[in-house]
């Protein structure tokens, strides 16, 4: 996700990628800390703070956790240094002893500072998912407001709690902001931990670092256009910032689950070159957002390609000529600064980017990619060599675009190049799966959690194929042995949830349900914790749960019809009839809510088949059943807050 403001400059961008947190135990105290700027502020109350070279960090989480992140970041840092051949004061913009570039004299190593840059990148990490987006809300409506012009529109804590809910919130953010003060420039990087692994929390933040240090290295501060300008060029090409930002993400965390998302990438773009089906590099150079292409309206994997392809594209100009590929960033530099200077309007580097690339590299960028389709086709081809296992990731690629013929074919010769390990077996049952042949689906994941009995996939899939096997028992073993492995899947606490519904196993299955949605927060768990809830008896939780979903999906009959079991069930029997009679209006095929409004007007209650009867009277025996209760009312608006 990209979030880019005219005049303020924000830059933000989302990533859902997993790493492993680097944890030794010597930590950095300030170094070179106080610049021409001073030292930085204090941080807020309740916030621990470290300082680096050129960051500034900050987290509301005890323990020593400060010092891990510190060392993580001053790891980070020094190697981009190296890498780009640059000092600490150069980012931080207060070095006048540097000097940017010969053709450009008058802009010096503490030009960032004239701009009243302040010198420290802030790097902020939450504990809670809800302080880190009531901050994202409150900078990013702030800055909109002043792009646009108009006011910010006044929030009731209600309003926010919804909106919580119901907007998507990039999982970590680089922004670069004015200060409130209307002059200086803040440069922040934003994360939270919540449910996340410290391999997630790593990644997080060395994307972002990416794109700090690219943006800074650039001296590309354009920023995006206005409301209703968004094919209006500007800023940095996305293959670009999302190549250096994926460098730092894959190449120099201290991943372990990290490693097979990269193997995954892999496979996708040999598959998608081979195939044409990676982006011409005259559209490619030319992508302003990897994460929200209108090309992607009837294909949703443009986007991932795209994405995968911007990495693929910078790890082999790393490869190829670093050198070569410095001299291009600097001439894009060189040439968007020169041209700032003499009236260009719109800090841009798409226009500059091709005489830039030519004169680096004395090619046009287009013949770039004959060379690089042939370096992804031999690297590609040698991996398969090295490990015909690897055919699993390739065939993945064709299970996204539903061809099952293509991706059994990698499938069968990751099995016989490979046949001692799982990854073939997966894929074959992940394809039997797809035809709905379950009983060659279970004998192929038995295969696969049999030879690679610490991949967390192969479990995950036994269980989804055992769930559809009415094997609920073995179902939630699998889940159970896949979240072991990777605690952190979604997907695996949603079987084990579906799974102790269907033994019964409510309270459980309502705990899962609730994991699945602090994991992923898609509010469509909501109305699962609250079946959870409802076939456990809790009512009045199971309410809370419904009508948060209500509140986020206002057209969706059954949440609207769940919401009114509950509220029945808890004596409010008129209340429990307008949801009914809504969903109806909805769904006026549905028989269910018919039987249900007609029941509750003869004041008898309806009990699900699977459902553990209640003893004793409930709602609809109510001695008042026309009064509305309290509970029915105020739910409408309750929201569940969870942490």
């Amino acid at each position: 996700m990209t979030l880019n403001l005219d005049n303020i400059w924000v830059r933000a961008f989302a990533c859902l990628l997993m790493c492993n947190l680097f944890t030794a135990s010597q930590s950095y105290a300030a170094q070179d800390a106080a610049g021409q700027n001073g030292r930085p502020a204090k941080a807020p109350p309740g916030f621990e703070q470290m300082v680096t070279a050129a960051f500034d960090i900050q987290t509301d989480i005890k323990g020593g956790y400060v010092q891990k992140l510190a060392q993580m970041v001053y790891r980070a840092e020094t190697k981009f240094y190296q890498l780009f051949q640059i000092q600490p004061g150069f980012i931080r913009g207060d070095d006048p002893k540097t000097r940017l570039d010969p053709r450009i004299p008058e802009i010096k190593g503490d030009q960032l500072s004239k701009w009243k840059f302040r010198p420290w990148i802030e790097i902020r990490i939450y504990q809670n998912y809800k302080d880190y987006v009531d901050e994202w809300f409150d900078e990013s409506d702030r800055l909109r407001s002043l792009v646009d012009k108009k006011p910010i529109k006044k929030e009731t804590p209600e309003e926010r709690a919804i909106r919580r809910l119901r907007e998507g919130v990039p999982g970590a953010y680089y922004m670069r902001i004015t200060d409130y003060d209307g002059e200086s420039v803040l440069r922040r990087i934003r994360a939270y931990v919540g449910n996340k692994t410290p391999e997630e929390l790593e990644m997080d933040i060395l994307h972002e670092m990416g794109h700090c240090f690219m943006e800074t290295f650039l001296f590309e501060f354009g920023g995006a256009p206005r409301s209703g300008m968004e094919s209006e060029k500007r800023g940095t090409p996305a293959w670009m910032g999302e190549g250096v930002a994926q460098l730092f993400q894959y190449n120099w965390a201290e991943a372990g689950h990290g490693a097979k998302e990269k193997l995954r990438n892999w496979g996708m773009i040999f598959e998608a070159v081979q195939a044409g089906h990676s982006y011409p590099f005259g559209e490619f150079i030319n992508v302003t957002n990897a994460h929200n292409l209108a090309a992607v309206a009837g294909d949703p994997l443009k986007a991932r390609i795209n994405y995968v392809q911007s990495f693929s594209v910078m790890q082999y100009m790393v490869e190829a000529n670093w050198q070569m590929f410095m001299e291009f960033l600097k001439n894009c530099r060189v040439k968007n600064l020169q041209a700032m200077g003499k009236g260009k309007k719109v800090s841009e580097l798409y226009t500059v980017q091709e005489p830039s690339f030519k004169e680096a590299f004395t090619v046009p960028i287009g013949e770039v990619e004959k060379l690089w389709k042939a370096h992804v086709e031999k690297t590609g081809l040698a991996q398969l060599k090295r490990d015909a296992s690897g055919w699993y990731y390739c065939g993945e690629y064709w299970l996204q675009r539903n061809d099952l013929e293509k991706a059994s074919e990698r499938f069968q010769k990751a099995i016989e190049g490979a046949p001692s390990k799982g990854e073939g077996f997966l894929g074959m049952g992940r394809v039997a799966l797809k035809k709905n042949d379950i009983k060659s689906a279970l004998e192929h994941f038995a295969k696969a959690v049999q030879l690679s009995p610490k991949d967390e996939d192969a479990w995950f899939y036994q269980g989804i194929a055992m769930l559809h096997g009415d094997k609920h028992k073995e179902a939630a073993a699998s889940f159970a042995k896949a979240l072991e492995i990777f605690p952190n899947s979604y997907q695996a606490c949603d079987g084990l949830a579906e799974a102790q519904f269907a033994l019964k196993q409510y309270k459980e299955a309502g705990q899962n349900f609730d994991k699945a949605y602090q994991i992923s927060r898609m509010p469509q768990f909501l109305i699962k914790m609250g079946r959870g809830s409802f076939y456990a008896q809790e009512y009045a939780e199971a309410q809370r749960n419904f009508a948060a979903f209500c509140n986020v999906f206002t057209q969706d009959a059954d949440g609207k019809f769940w919401y009114g079991m509950a509220a029945w069930r808890l004596g409010d029997a008129k209340y429990a009839a307008n949801m009914f009679q809504e969903a109806s209006k909805l769904q006026p095929q549905n028989n269910d809510y018919k039987l249900a409004m007609q029941m509750v007007q003869k004041n008898q209650m309806i009990y699900f088949q699977n459902e553990n009867k209640p003893e004793g009277p409930l709602g609809a025996t109510n001695t008042n059943p026309g009064e509305s209760s309290k509970t029915g009312k105020t739910a409408k608006t309750d929201v569940v807050e969870e942490e």
